[in-house]
């Protein structure tokens, strides 16, 4: 008998969240709102709460104060078990004298599976994760891609509405990583259930997530899409968590309907669009992200209505591959980061030169003084 896997999709609701573990802060009046079939993202560094949120999610942390509700139903005191969530752990946690099919039926028993169903429910869990040729193998033989594989499938086979994963892929070597955040995705867009993800890795959680929340002491400092987050980070912690970033201090020196000029000191100035900063504000971080950048001789023609630009000298570089890293100072002793193609040769440098760094004026980012 082979059965077909159905999966509910409901959503998650955090409001007030709040968990103290020995009279100290973890998560911190967290509120979250995740629509059902979402894949969210915890991102942050390692104490910054996410693993706790996890836990509070699965019913393996009480929290402190706040509410849990899955799919419109408040999960405060629902034993773990009882919850309908799955969860992944960041080591896999696969039994290793069990074969892909016992670790498999494993979840089954424990949900007290009848016989005759498990069966029909492991052929499916099987096909749908494409592991039929490895159900006989032990975990020793997978390699870290299948065993995650086979990890998700344990968790999934019980059908669960929400599908929590710590640290999916850092038991990876970067190359197999890298292969894998695509894979992931798919895998979980085609289960189509809800599931946050735990990491510290900005790329991973960009890759695979539909929305990605910044996390920060216990509390959320974003949350959006990728491109939300990269474009347009609210604060200084954001925009150096989710890829790098150029900083000047600036204040505002005057305001057009259209745009606005920063001044950045010695008589040098900058222009942002009007709408990236709100009418009261005077001091500003000025902000450009290093492949917005490109170097061009000093003599070089500028549209100061379109770009930006500073004068900086050539003090570093270093070769990627695929990018390479340029690392510049200006007249006032800012180090500033130019990354670019590989194979971009429009301007042949050296190092010790002063070059005029130039960027589209609409890449510049401005962010309040208070909120880095």
């Amino acid at each position: 008998m082979t059965l077909s896997l159905s999966f509910k999709k409901r959503g998650i609701t955090l409001t007030g969240l709040s968990v103290e573990l020995q009279g100290k802060p973890i998560l911190d009046n967290v509120d979250l709102e995740i629509l059902p079939g979402e894949i969210i993202a915890l991102l942050g560094p390692s104490g910054c709460g996410k693993t706790t949120m996890l836990r509070a999610i699965a019913g393996l942390q009480r929290p402190t104060a706040g509410e849990i509700v899955v799919g419109g139903q408040a999960m405060n005191d629902v034993a773990p078990y009882r919850r309908n969530v799955g969860m992944v752990f960041q080591s896999y946690a696969l039994f290793p004298h069990m074969t892909v099919a016992e670790n498999i039926l494993f979840g089954l028993k424990m949900h007290g599976v009848a016989p005759a169903e498990r069966q029909g429910i492991l052929e499916a869990t099987l096909s749908m994760l494409e592991l039929g040729s490895l159900r006989d193998a032990y975990p020793a033989r997978l390699s870290g891609g299948q065993q995650q594989r086979v990890a998700i499938a344990r968790s999934i086979a019980t059908q669960p509405s929400v599908l929590l994963l710590d640290e999916p892929l850092s038991a990876l070597d970067k190359k197999l990583k890298d292969d894998m955040r695509n894979e992931l995705r798919n895998l979980l867009k085609k289960v189509g259930m809800t599931a946050i993800i735990v990491t510290h890795d900005q790329e991973e959680a960009l890759a695979i997530a539909d929305r990605v929340a910044v996390m920060e002491n216990g509390r959320i400092a974003q949350i959006g899409t990728g491109g939300d987050l990269y474009h347009h980070p609210n604060c200084r912690f954001v925009a150096d968590f989710v890829g790098y970033m150029n900083y000047f201090d600036g204040r505002v020196s005057g305001r057009s309907d259209r745009s606005v000029d920063l001044d950045i000191g010695r008589d040098r100035s900058l222009k942002a669009r009007a709408a990236a900063i709100a009418p009261s504000q005077d001091d500003v971080i000025v902000a450009v992200r290093p492949e917005a950048i490109r170097p061009v001789v000093n003599a070089t023609p500028i549209d100061r209505e379109a770009f930006n630009s500073v004068t900086a000298r050539l003090i570093g570089e270093e070769f990627l591959g695929i990018i390479t890293n340029l690392r510049f100072q200006d007249d006032e002793g800012r180090e500033l980061l130019v990354i670019r193609s590989g194979h971009d040769n429009r301007t042949q440098l050296r190092a010790g030169e002063r070059y005029a760094l130039i960027w589209p004026i609409d890449a510049t980012i401005l962010m309040p003084t208070d909120a880095s």
